[in-house]
């Protein structure tokens, strides 16, 4: 759910772009920048002078012209401010992971347990988090390769190639792994699931209240799963190194249903597409209608495959395209002259928060419904397993 909220708030923090100042209000816009974390924008490595492009007039160069390096230091999604971001998590997401690994080997053997092959083989998580910064980089890269600078423009073209060697290798990995069947999708029929949701119920039909409820809503959570991805090879090395596949690349599918494996690499596709749409097409009309006609494709994809490999994702997920197609076309509106700026400006802000508010709700919800169930199975085991001292008489000091 929180992966979820990050990628919404990125959506949105984009969003506000689109069109450039002729598509949005200063209401969209301050949202948008006030989101640009969500997409590891989070510094600069240039000092901003007096006479920034923040204010409305472009840097200038002491003959006249347009120091258009200049402007692209001051951008707040600057290329080389990005570029370290991304080092600076992924060495520290490394570290981190290393020394949770090694932990765990090492408190398995002081119990005297054999040590276990790794639960978070490289790179999971570092991928997980290039995934996560991908729309950030491929916006950056977007902006200075048409920056009008030479040296951004070097910069962004060597950083695009970075993006496509990631992508190209995203899908050979997944390609290969799915082919050989290294990755099997296990489906679970929809009728075997509303069997098992009974039988969980009636088997703790004789238990508390708090206890059925978090037994239902664990239950539920097991029936919106449309299955998953194994191992199909049952020798014992084999089935190892599949599932090690699985642990190192699956953040790209492990999350879709087998006919629609390669939903994630569209995703990382579309977001390259739109963060150079932004950038490199000026007319807003024209910029607007490229990433709304991407999102449109997205949505189609979405309703006529339903790639989640879970039901409650899938309706999520559809939701959510929906909002964010509302959005982009009430974007093309305004800049079309169809709704007036203030207009706009109140559509952008309740459809940004009907499109995360469920994913807010569900999370916060699963967390509640997770903590009292702690604290009553906390509480109610300390009162059964605690000792009857019985009942005496108080002891007054000497």
């Amino acid at each position: 759910a929180v992966v979820n909220m990050v990628f919404q708030a990125q959506f949105i923090a984009v969003s506000g772009r689109v069109g450039g100042p002729e598509g949005q209000s200063e209401s969209a816009a301050a949202l948008s920048e006030g989101l640009g974390w969500a997409n590891f924008h989070f510094f600069s490595i240039h000092e901003k002078q007096n006479t920034s492009s923040s204010t409305g007039r472009r840097q200038l160069k002491p003959n006249g012209e347009v120091d258009w390096c200049q402007r692209q230091r001051e951008n707040p999604r600057e290329l080389g401010a990005q570029v370290i971001t991304l080092v600076a998590a992924l060495v520290v997401v490394f570290f981190l992971r290393e020394g949770i690994v090694h932990l765990l080997w090492y408190l398995q053997q002081r119990r005297g347990m054999e040590p276990q092959d790794s639960v978070a083989p490289f790179p999971s998580w570092e991928f997980q988090v290039l995934l996560l910064q991908f729309q950030g980089v491929a916006e950056s890269v977007g902006d200075a390769m048409a920056s009008g600078c030479r040296d951004y423009e070097i910069g962004g073209g060597i950083m695009f190639f970075f993006l496509l060697i990631i992508l190209s290798t995203t899908v050979f990995i997944a390609g290969f792994g799915l082919i050989t069947r290294r990755a099997v999708w296990n489906h679970i029929p929809l009728r075997q699931a509303f069997s098992d949701l009974k039988d969980s119920v009636d088997s703790h039909k004789d238990k508390g209240c708090i206890t059925r409820i978090q037994e239902f809503y664990a239950a539920i959570g097991e029936v919106t799963g449309r299955g998953s991805w194994e191992s199909e090879d049952h020798d014992t090395k084999k089935s190892l190194l599949h599932t090690r596949f699985t642990d190192r690349y699956g953040a790209v599918f492990t999350q879709y249903q087998h006919a629609a494996w390669w939903y994630g690499l569209w995703s990382m596709l579309r977001v390259v597409i739109v963060g150079l749409a932004l950038a490199a097409i000026l007319d807003p009309q024209a910029n607007a209608a490229v990433v709304l006609a991407t999102n449109v494709v997205d949505l189609f994809f979405v309703c006529a495959f339903l790639p989640d490999g879970d039901w409650m994702e899938a309706l999520k997920n559809a939701y959510r395209g929906i909002v964010n197609v509302a959005v982009l076309g009430a974007t093309l509106s305004k800049i079309q002259g169809q709704i007036s700026e203030v207009f706009f400006g109140q559509i952008f802000q309740w459809l940004s928060i009907l499109s995360i508010g469920p994913i807010l709700f569900q999370a916060l919800f699963g967390s509640a419904i997770s903590a009292v169930y702690g604290i009553y199975s906390k509480v109610n085991q300390d009162f059964r397993t605690r000792p009857f001292t019985g009942f005496s008489k108080v002891q007054l000091p000497d």
